[in-house]
């Protein structure tokens, strides 16, 4: 399999940015939040076999961004306007401002599994504390990143990514980190890429 097949959940991406901006004492840079996502994507994809939010993301010059995730956060463009009612409902922008946004509503807590959640908390206990640039960098480390960087800075302003490579670890170290916290033993990794292309099988198949 070449790529592994996911469905995105809007409810989830909504609340994930939500999660975030509560977090972050009601408000939060957009670009920081879409890292964090990332991050909580990231690691729930290689310990449970799938991501939180099912995303497609793109390599971009500011690292991965997920698409719909993106749209939501910024509250603009076509994927926004399908989802606008529910997401209006708990994100917005009181000065039009794309550079955050505020939380206007509580977390809807059924959104997430348990697994979920743990994501969540990780990536914002991790990496909560950092500015927009540096986790800009950090993400820049990664190699489902670093693999696009050449035609991202000479041709492409996006590459689609592959879930796949975000299995890979990181050749260099991880800047701001002291070791690279989504190290895994090579067994649970082994266990967590089965899983989810045992997932992706099936999603592929439901979308038929």
């Amino acid at each position: 399999m070449e790529k592994l097949f996911f469905t995105v959940d809007n409810e989830k991406a909504t609340q994930a940015l939500n999660f975030f901006a509560i977090k972050n004492k009601g408000s939060i840079n957009t670009t920081c939040a879409i890292k964090l996502i990332f991050f909580a994507d990231r690691y729930h994809l290689r310990k449970y076999g799938r991501p939180v939010t099912g995303d497609e993301y793109y390599a971009m010059g500011n690292g991965p961004v997920a698409s719909l995730v993106k749209d939501l956060a910024e509250s603009r463009g076509r994927d926004y306007e399908d989802y606008k009612e529910y997401n209006d409902r708990y994100i917005t922008h009181p000065y039009e401002d794309d550079y955050y946004y505020i939380s206007a509503a509580p977390l809807d807590e059924e959104a997430f599994s348990e697994s979920d959640r743990e994501a969540l908390e990780f990536s914002w206990r991790t990496f909560g504390h950092l500015k927009r640039d540096q986790l800009i960098k950090i993400t820049h480390a990664y190699p489902e990143w670093h693999k696009y960087e050449k035609i991202l800075s000479s041709q492409r302003k996006r590459v689609a990514m592959s879930y796949l490579d975000f299995f890979e670890d990181p050749t260099k170290n991880i800047p701001h980190m002291v070791h690279d916290p989504f190290e895994i033993t090579k067994e649970d990794k082994a266990i967590a890429l089965e899983r989810a292309k045992e997932r992706s099988e099936v999603n592929y198949l439901w979308a038929q």
